[in-house]
């Protein structure tokens, strides 16, 4: 992985949607990377990508308002890479 790559599999981690122990969070979502890291440009994309994500996962719709809070944050911080 890049260093985009590092940071977005890092920013994944830590939000952890699956609650996995810490251990498993740094490889458990790697394999979402690719497409946000091809899509930090775009913040409708990160958002639908990560919305993918969730229900990959196998999460229930409709999500919940703090999960949808969660993937703004998330989506920001996401888009927020691109200026570094």
């Amino acid at each position: 992985m890049d260093g985009l790559d590092l940071r977005i599999n890092s920013i994944l981690a830590r939000w952890n949607p699956l609650a996995v122990p810490v251990s498993l969070a740094e490889s458990k979502y790697s394999s979402y990377v690719p497409a946000l890291a091809g899509a930090v440009r775009n913040k409708c994309v990160v958002r639908c990508v990560l919305l993918h994500m969730l229900e990959q996962m196998g999460m229930e719709k409709p999500y919940c308002d703090d999960l949808m809070k969660d993937v703004s944050r998330v989506s920001r911080q996401i888009e927020g890479l691109e200026c570094q």
